[in-house]
């Protein structure tokens, strides 16, 4: 796909692309932020694949689309004429069951997850296709019919299913606020946002890491979306660990290559729990006894280097 020559460059789209990375710039630099950390997507709903190709002529590489009918073709049309091409297509639109296998064949993120079963459903046809799914969890704010997502009360349940999942990568919460005129009028919807996952704030901040061995470029895209993740405990003063899947299971089980029994099975033993956990919340233990092993090896050799110095001295 050849791009086009700058004469031919649609101009008020051009224009329009420029206020807007304006506005991105002029927003991030009063609320603190690096403009560089704001992904900009270019909604091409009811666009015909021409005027989606001037953008991508423009440099626009991000693309939201709400119906996985309307954007199959477009994909597709777009791939087979520019195979090397980087795009990344976002479902931003409600999804049903019935469309589950053909969002995971089609899209990179997945913005509107909403019910444990559509979850199971795309886990499903993910782990078919050998495909790691990124998604967002769409959280239902406004109590207005016409908006999706999953109640606050029912917010946490649903993470735990998720992270229970193998082939799903929960990468945030997502949600839809009235429309106002003015702006300003949205900001509480997304405070309360922020709150939920501020309220169940712990002392420290461990996750794990995903390794994507395609290609570099997936790894860089993955490590970028997943840093929103990581910058929200940054700015919750929370310090933050990174520990890898193998290093996890060597850390509780003995041993990297250790299936879900085996550590849920060890997280019960470790823990001495009445119970053998549920696989997701078994996870999410090892990961924290992965942490707190960590700390403690760190602490003692700490304390070493500490009197060996004084040793000297």
């Amino acid at each position: 796909m050849n791009s086009l020559n700058d004469e031919l460059f649609n101009p008020v789209l051009m224009e329009n692309i420029k206020n807007v990375y304006r506005k991105i710039s002029s927003a991030s630099i009063r609320s603190g932020r690096s403009p560089f950390d704001v992904k900009l997507i270019a909604v091409t709903k009811t666009v015909p694949v021409e005027k989606v190709q001037e953008a991508i002529d423009l440099g626009l590489r991000i693309f939201g689309e709400n119906r996985v009918q309307e954007a199959q073709g477009k994909i597709l049309h777009l791939k087979s004429h520019c195979p090397e091409c980087q795009f990344e297509w976002h479902l931003i639109g409600h999804l049903q069951r019935n469309k589950a296998k053909a969002a995971v064949e089609l899209f990179d993120l997945i913005h509107t997850v909403d019910s444990i079963k559509l979850a199971e459903e795309l886990n499903k046809h993910a782990v078919k296709e050998g495909k790691m799914q990124r998604i967002l969890i769409q959280v239902k704010l406004a109590q207005e019919e016409t908006k999706h997502g999953v109640m606050k009360e029912d917010l946490i349940p649903l993470i735990s299913a998720v992270s229970g999942m193998s082939n799903l990568n929960l990468e945030g919460l997502m949600t839809m606020p009235p429309f106002f005129d003015d702006p300003q009028k949205a900001r509480p919807y997304f405070r309360e946002l922020s709150e939920l996952i501020a309220e169940f704030r712990p002392q420290q901040f461990a996750i794990e890491s995903v390794f994507m061995h395609r290609n570099a470029d997936s790894a860089l895209k993955l490590g970028q979306a997943r840093g929103a993740a990581i910058c929200a405990a940054v700015m919750r003063d929370l310090p933050v660990a990174e520990y890898a899947p193998r290093e996890i299971k060597q850390s509780v089980v003995g041993k990297g290559g250790a299936d879900k029994q085996q550590v849920q099975h060890m997280v019960r033993v470790l823990l001495n729990l009445n119970e053998t956990p549920q696989a997701d919340a078994a996870d999410a233990l090892a990961v924290a006894l992965c942490h707190s092993y960590q700390q403690k090896a760190l602490d003692r050799v700490s304390a070493a280097h500490q009197l060996r110095g004084g040793r000297l001295r």
